[in-house]
C-alpha cells in the first residue's frame, strides 16, 4: 500500500511575536507536520463524517461593527491571544468557553493548549502564514476583532481578520501588497462552525503562500487524522479526511459552513422536550418527532443559513410532523417549533 507523505509548513512558537520595524519582514524558523495519507481515503464532496458535514452557500459580507479589538492596534505575527467564546462551545467531542491562537499562523484557533502549545481540536478558517501588513511601516492596519451577537440559547460568536498580510510576500519581496478579509462564526446550541470570506488580492499565489497550493481550510483534531478539509475549486469544494487545499481563494461572499452532526438538541428553556428528524439527510420527505410535548395549536417556521423563511407549516396538532421536501435544495436548514407564542423546540436538517 502506498504512503504519501504530505508536509504542511507550520511555525514553531518561541515566545511571544516580533517586529524589526521599518526593516522589512524578519525571517522566521520553519518546522514540518507531516500526515500520512492512504490513496484509498474518502474524497467525496458528499462525504458525511461522524461529526460534522460540509454545506457550501454565499452571502454578502459585511465587516464587524462595534467589535473588541484582539490586538488593540498593536502589530501582530503570529499571535497568542485566547478569544472569550461567551457561551459553552462543542468541537469535536471538547467542550470549551475560549478559543486560542494555534500553530502561530495568524488564523487557526483550537481548544485549550498545553505548555508544549498542543490542542485537541483545530478550526481553520484560512491556514497560510498570515501577519499584520503594517509590520514594514511600523503602524498597525490589520486589526483582528470579535463579537458576541444574539440572544441567550441563540448567541453567534464572530471572529474577524481584516486586511491581513502574507508573511511569504513580506519575506519574498519585502512588500505586504496582498491581503485578505474572513470571518469565523460559531453558532450557540448547534455548535455549527461558518467561514464568511470577504475581498482579497493576491498577486502571486505562489509566493504569498510560500509554494503550497492555497489556504488549508475545515476544521481536524491536532494531528490532522480525524479531519473535515476542503480540497480544490472553492465554489465547488470537495471534503475529504486528509491534507488538501483550495486553490484559487474563495472568492468575496464566499460561505462554508460545517455542520454539527448532533441533530437533536433540548429546547432553549433546556426541559425534557427533543425533537428528531427521520430520515436526515432529506431527499423526498421526513418525520420531525417531538418527544415529551402534545403541541396544541403550533408553527414550524423552516429558514435556511441566511436566516431567510422558506416554509411554515400552521395549525400543527400533532408530535408528528411530516416535512416534505417539496422546493428547497440542497443545503441545510434550521426550524422553529412555536406553540401559544413559545419557542418549544429547535434544530436543523440537510436536504440533499
Amino acid at each position: 500500500m502506498k504512503t504519501v507523505i504530505i508536509l504542511l509548513i507550520g511555525v514553531l512558537f518561541l515566545g511571544p511575536a516580533f517586529n524589526v520595524l521599518g526593516q522589512g519582514v524578519t525571517k522566521k524558523n520553519k518546522v514540518f507536520i507531516s500526515k500520512k495519507q492512504d490513496d484509498n481515503s474518502p474524497n467525496n464532496k458528499n462525504l458525511l463524517g461522524n461529526n460534522y458535514i460540509f454545506a457550501y452557500t454565499t452571502a454578502p459580507y459585511s465587516d464587524l461593527v462595534g467589535a473588541t479589538s484582539i490586538n488593540n492596534g498593536q502589530l501582530w505575527d503570529d499571535p497568542t491571544n485566547v478569544i472569550p467564546v461567551g457561551f459553552t462551545f462543542e468541537l469535536f467531542n471538547a467542550q470549551t468557553d475560549s478559543l486560542y491562537f494555534k500553530w502561530g499562523l495568524g488564523s487557526e484557533l483550537s481548544t485549550i493548549v498545553d505548555v508544549n502549545f498542543n490542542a485537541d481540536f483545530i478550526i481553520l478558517p484560512f491556514m497560510v502564514d498570515l501577519i499584520d501588513r503594517g509590520d514594514i511601516s511600523g503602524v498597525s492596519s490589520s486589526p483582528i476583532s470579535y463579537k458576541l451577537e444574539g440572544s441567550v440559547g441563540n448567541h453567534i460568536l464572530k471572529v474577524e481578520w481584516k486586511n491581513a498580510g502574507f508573511y511569504g510576500e513580506g519575506d519574498s519581496v519585502g512588500t505586504l501588497n496582498d491581503f485578505v478579509n474572513f470571518q469565523v462564526w460559531i453558532y450557540e446550541g448547534f455548535n455549527d462552525i461558518e467561514f464568511h470570506y470577504g475581498p482579497s488580492s493576491i498577486a502571486d499565489m505562489g509566493i504569498a503562500f510560500e509554494d503550497q497550493p492555497g489556504p488549508l481550510v475545515g476544521t481536524a483534531d491536532e494531528n490532522l487524522v480525524d479531519a473535515y478539509l476542503l480540497s480544490g475549486d472553492p465554489t465547488s469544494p470537495t471534503l475529504i479526511d486528509s491534507v488538501g487545499f483550495l486553490n484559487p481563494v474563495p472568492a468575496s461572499g464566499t460561505v462554508y459552513r460545517f455542520v454539527k452532526k448532533t441533530m437533536s438538541i433540548s429546547t432553549p428553556q433546556k426541559t425534557s422536550i427533543y425533537a428528531q428528524m427521520i430520515p436526515n439527510p432529506v431527499h423526498q420527505s421526513s418525520i420531525l418527532r417531538i418527544t415529551n410535548y402534545s403541541p396544541q395549536n403550533a408553527q414550524l417556521y423552516i429558514t435556511d443559513v441566511q436566516g431567510r423563511e422558506v416554509k411554515v407549516i400552521n395549525n400543527i396538532h400533532t408530535s408528528e410532523i411530516i416535512i416534505e421536501r417539496a422546493k428547497l435544495s440542497s443545503g441545510v436548514y434550521f426550524y422553529q417549533l412555536i406553540d401559544d407564542d413559545k419557542a418549544i423546540t429547535r434544530g436543523k436538517f440537510i436536504v440533499e
